[in-house]
């Protein structure tokens, strides 16, 4: 008898390697992709981010209007925002590289009462990022 010396691997264990690594990447792509996928959990979480920050910022503005009226009410100077707020004024708070600040309508300034924000819309827009 002849004694043969088998080197590689036969097209049995090839096949079963494929179909293995394809079984895999079908299950990668469904997850990725999908609606619950990394994708959209990522573009979530970046939604929310920059929700949390215009907050942060709208409350700084918030916290000067009634600061501003307190240093009136105390030293008897007029106030620094006075009845109405504008879009530039509100712009100050928001980094202007990263939000744009505009009034609705002439009408919808923010105004003020008692230092405090009572009425008025201003809409805030999220600047496209460079990477």
């Amino acid at each position: 008898m002849k004694n043969r010396n088998e080197n590689g691997i036969t097209l049995i264990a090839l096949v079963v390697t494929i179909v293995v690594l394809l079984i895999l990447a079908g299950i990668t792509i469904t997850y990725v992709m999908s609606g619950e996928g990394v994708f959209q959990n990522a573009q979530d979480a970046a939604t929310k981010t920059i929700e949390s920050q215009i907050q942060d910022y709208a409350s700084q503005l918030q916290a000067a209007v009634m600061m501003d009226d307190a240093v009136a009410a105390g030293t008897g100077e007029a106030r620094h925002y006075g009845a109405n707020i504008e879009a530039t004024t509100a712009q100050t708070f928001f980094p202007e590289d990263l939000y744009g600040v505009e009034n609705v309508s002439d009408e919808n300034k923010l105004t003020v009462t008692a230092g405090k924000i009572v009425s008025g819309t201003l809409k805030v827009t999220a600047k496209k990022q460079r990477r």
